[in-house]
């Protein structure tokens, strides 16, 4: 555990040599931003019957800040994986 932030130490993600062109780091509260304009990005390409909200009838800007705040907070890890300063990637 860090004792700064409090965020669990996590030894770096192994990747194969053929992504050796990315990279992996834990995501923080710093990239909410990144992550949640990646999972737009996602999710807009999604047709309507496999989104779990529906943007016409739901909060979803909400939602997502929500379910960032959950995910990236102090009792979250999230991966996120990185081409240069592309986010590519992310796992939970």
């Amino acid at each position: 555990m860090n004792p700064s932030n409090g965020v669990p130490d996590l030894l770096a993600l192994r990747l194969p040599r053929g992504l050796s062109h990315v990279t992996s780091r834990l995501m923080t509260l710093r990239d909410i931003e990144i992550l949640l304009d990646f999972r737009q990005q996602i999710f807009l390409t999604l047709p309507k019957e496999f989104r779990f909200t529906d943007p016409d009838c739901e909060d979803v800007s909400r939602a997502e800040l929500d379910w960032a705040h959950t995910y990236l907070g102090h009792h979250g890890v999230t991966m996120g994986v990185f081409h240069q300063s592309t986010l590519i990637a992310y796992a939970c």
